[in-house]
């Protein structure tokens, strides 16, 4: 059988990185790296016309790329929320997200799938960024047959306008292409969060990494432009970057560990002309430097030794490469899919968790004569299947040569790792770099599993409820919890711990994120429609979207013990004391009842916004019955100031009310609260 389709890839956009450092930095004419001065907040808005032509929802899409970068720990960049706008492409002091609509614009994007030019002064500073689409590529956020998925798109992107270039890995966002229908690239790898805590760092930053540094030579010479690789053999942490093109040294930033070092060419799976100017380079200049003529290196010769990068340190080590050309390469990779589907090109491969994958590398001397002993797949959780090595005869790859085809088998996990494949074949070497990236398997939940934060109870969602989701594979470990308002928004954020939540498209405010567990509101935006499509995003991947049932209202109350059922939260406004048998209420006194699910207040409160103190916001039509009583109630059922999605009700104990424990209720609309919840009265 032969070759089932040749690699698709599509060119992103082209930067420059930095000589010898591990952030790949872009530099402008002059020579000088980009950086922003706005890094703290910097806004974009997306084109409202090409939001309408992408399909899916492209705000969520950006907002979600947005949110993976302001994740990142280490760094001091965050993004503003995305806002729309009518303007195109210009230099107005805007960053837009727009198509090519001049020919200007298409001639600067070309056949690549979208551009990111950049305005700034001869030092570097940055005053503007524009992502210009390609008209004539189809983008989609649901990865539709034949679209490169939006959100990858614009992550890319997204780092171009911080000022970092392509990275050297193929499992990093930042790597130079990729293929049809897949979202790889809306994951920040190890990588691009190098570039960020190196480029934008916190002052904390030190405390995580440290640096390899030292110089890579051939033949006792500089070897200029090499790709110097470090893998954190148990974390699956891999960092990239080029030798100097003057010197030949290098510097990695890498998070405190223990790694093993290797110097690779980046040709034939990086082009050279995918790396443009570098900093202090004349243009042009870098590309022409870059060296490939040697063979993969590893630091320690044919031993795979361990070297430790401490926080805060250096550790200075040199490579001494071979001259080549290489007896041993890996220049593809592929899968074999159901019913004996053949796909072997240049990487990525993106490849679920908890299965196995049957896997393809070709390239020179890669025959018969290797054994599984030979090959080393450095990442965690991962193993190649005994017995399962051969050759196979069925397809060739680019070059008529018959790849190895072996099965890799991959624990489940619930955060993202790359695996990186390294053979041997007697002194000879070959390393492909970031082959595979690991994902979770696919957020899964039902609609039976969202139920509301104070009952417990499910049936349905409602404008402004807070609810509970519940399913596997939500987020990573550990837990995320909110320490408070985003400082740039003053709402709730709406990514957390690498999840984000959205009901039709539209964000949700999180709360609380676990892999079993979330803790959100439900969309304002949601009022008057039958059904919500809601969809889990766990850094990256996306889950099925689950239609879930709108009601206009769901009051609940917030009980003691959490459980939707017992004592209800509740204080006696005589004293302040909390409402219990130890400390019942005065019949004829007030009690303050805590709820959720009130649906749409007047007036209306921004989702995921605290509630003012000024004007009060009522809910409609409240009602509180006490022992079978009705029970006045103060004013209206208000939302509590300086909280999101939380009612409270203040209402008086009739005189007739039958001390002890009783049934106490809320009505909201006609529609009342769960029995089995009750308050004390004495």
């Amino acid at each position: 059988m032969g070759v089932r389709a040749q690699w698709a890839s599509v060119l992103l956009m082209l930067g420059c990185p930095l000589a010898g450092q591990a952030a790949l930095r872009w530099a402008n004419e002059f020579g000088n790296a980009f950086r922003r001065s706005d890094f703290r907040n910097i806004r974009f808005e997306l084109n409202d016309a090409a939001a309408r032509n992408v399909p899916g929802d492209a705000r969520a899409a950006v907002q979600s790329a947005l949110d993976s970068w302001n994740a990142l720990p280490n760094t001091a960049l965050h993004f503003a929320p995305i806002e729309t706008t009518s303007a195109g492409i210009d230099a107005d002091g805007h960053n837009v997200i727009s198509f090519a609509a001049t020919p200007e614009a298409r001639n600067l994007v070309g056949n690549n799938a979208a551009f990111t030019v950049m305005y700034s002064s001869p030092d570097g500073s940055v005053r503007e960024s524009d992502i210009i689409l390609n008209p004539d590529i189809r983008f989609s956020t649901t990865l539709l047959p034949g679209t490169i998925d939006f959100q990858g798109l614009i992550t890319h992107e997204l780092g171009h306008a911080l000022g970092a270039n392509h990275a050297v890995l193929a499992s990093a966002a930042m790597f130079w292409s990729t293929v049809f229908q897949d979202a790889s690239k809306a994951r920040l790898q190890a990588d691009d969060a190098a570039f960020a805590a190196e480029a934008y760092p916190t002052p904390g930053t030190g405390q995580s990494y440290g640096s390899i540094a030292g110089r890579v030579t051939r033949g006792g010479a500089p070897l200029l432009g090499a790709g110097v690789i470090a893998i954190d053999r148990t974390a699956g942490i891999t960092i990239g970057g080029l030798s100097s093109v003057s010197d030949g040294t290098f510097s990695l930033m890498v998070p405190a560990g223990n790694y093993i070092l290797i110097s690779v060419p980046i040709a034939p799976l990086t082009p050279p002309q995918a790396i443009l100017d570098l900093p202090a380079t004349r243009p042009g200049e870098a590309r022409a430097k870059i060296d490939s003529a040697f063979a993969a290196t590893l630091a320690g010769g044919t031993d795979l030794t361990t070297i430790r990068a401490a926080a805060g340190s250096t550790t200075s080590v040199d490579i001494a490469a071979a001259a080549g050309p290489a007896a041993l390469s890996i220049d593809a990779e592929g899968i074999v899919s159901a019913g004996n589907s053949y796909f072997i090109g240049q990487p990525p491969i993106s490849a679920p968790s908890g299965q196995a994958l049957d896997y393809l590398v070709s390239g020179t001397g890669l025959d018969a004569s290797i054994g599984e002993q030979d090959i080393y797949l450095f990442g965690p959780g991962v193993r190649l299947r005994p017995g399962t090595l051969r050759v196979e005869t069925r397809v060739r790859d680019l070059e008529g040569r018959t790849p190895l085809r072996f099965t890799i088998e991959i624990d489940a996990r619930s955060s993202h790792s790359t695996v990186s494949v390294f053979v041997r074949k007697g002194s000879h070497s070959a390393f492909l770099p970031g082959a595979i990236a690991i994902v979770p398997a696919k957020p899964v939940f039902t609609a039976a599993s969202i139920l509301n934060a104070a009952s417990f109870q499910g049936g349905g969602v409602s404008p402004g409820e807070l609810v509970s989701l519940f399913g596997t594979l939500l987020a990573p470990d550990p837990a995320a919890v909110i320490s408070g308002f985003d400082p740039s928004t003053g709402a709730l954020p709406i990514q957390l711990g690498g999840v984000a939540v959205t009901f039709d498209g539209i964000p949700a405010p999180l709360i609380f994120t676990s892999s079993g567990q979330i803790n959100l509101q439900v969309p304002y935006e949601v009022a008057g429609r039958g059904s919500t499509a809601v969809m889990v995003v766990n850094q990256g991947v996306r889950s099925e979207p689950i239609p879930v049932n709108v009601a206009a209202v769901q009051p609940s109350l917030f009980t003691a013990n959490g459980s939707g059922s017992g004592q209800v939260s509740a204080v006696n406004v005589a004293d302040g004391s909390i409402n219990g048998p130890g400390s019942p209420a005065a019949k004829g006194s007030y009690v303050t009842l805590y709820a959720t699910g009130a649906g749409v207040v007047d007036p209306p409160v921004g989702t995921g916004r605290p509630a003012p103190a000024s004007p009060l916001s009522c809910a409609q039509q409240v009602t509180v019955a006490i022992g079978g009583r009705d029970a006045p109630v103060y004013l209206c059922g208000v939302l509590a100031p300086g909280f999101v999605g939380l009612l409270q009700v203040s209402a008086q104990i009739p005189a007739d009310t039958p001390s002890g424990n009783v049934p106490v209720t809320l009505s909201i609309g006609g529609r009342s609260s769960a029995s089995g919840v009750h308050l004390a009265v004495r």
